[in-house]
């Protein structure tokens, strides 16, 4: 009986993007809400988003209810959503990717922007991500470290999602 019961706990504990969704959707951030209580449930949402496998994390950050969040997030709570929600190996993989020649970090955008492609083609319900050419060229031009220290929150949130298909792709190719 209580091995029935672990089971149960693990199955709704196991992080999902249904859930993550529906966490965002029951936990809007309100104007009214006082400060502490938005940035809890920002807090929260990255500890979320962190447990997700790549697939999921991928879901999420194109789903609307997410990008409905984004836009009601204050430059602070943009800012500390980034800092929370980067994938766990991002410096390592900012400091490799830096390295690289512009051609290489050129190569690695253009397979990472093609697998994006390929999923929203999979996913069409999904919002794909608005990133412009010339941000896609600083960061091939200048590596990540610049641009994370000279962009708006609401630039590296954009981006995020290229950055996490990059890393995967640099990661596998280990």
């Amino acid at each position: 009986m209580a091995v029935s019961g672990g089971v149960g706990a693990a199955r709704v504990a196991c992080p999902t993007a249904e859930k993550t969704l529906a966490y965002i959707e029951s936990h809007p951030l309100g104007d009214d809400m006082p400060s502490r209580d938005r940035r809890r449930i920002v807090e929260e949402l990255a500890r979320r988003l962190n447990q997700l496998d790549f697939e999921e994390r991928q879901r999420v950050q194109f789903a609307k209810p997410l990008r409905h969040m984004q836009a009601t997030m204050t430059e602070e709570e943009r800012l500390l959503y980034i800092d929370l929600s980067l994938p766990k190996g991002m410096k390592e993989f900012a400091e490799a990717f830096n390295r690289m020649a512009p051609e290489t970090r050129a190569r690695h955008l253009s397979v990472a922007m093609q697998e994006l492609e390929r999923f929203h083609q999979r996913n069409p319900d999904l919002a794909a991500p608005d990133i412009s050419p010339e941000v896609i060229h600083r960061v091939i031009r200048e590596g990540t470290t610049s641009f994370f220290r000279d962009t708006s929150a609401e630039v590296k949130m954009e981006l995020q999602p290229l950055i996490d298909r990059a890393q995967n792709i640099v990661q596998g190719a280990r």
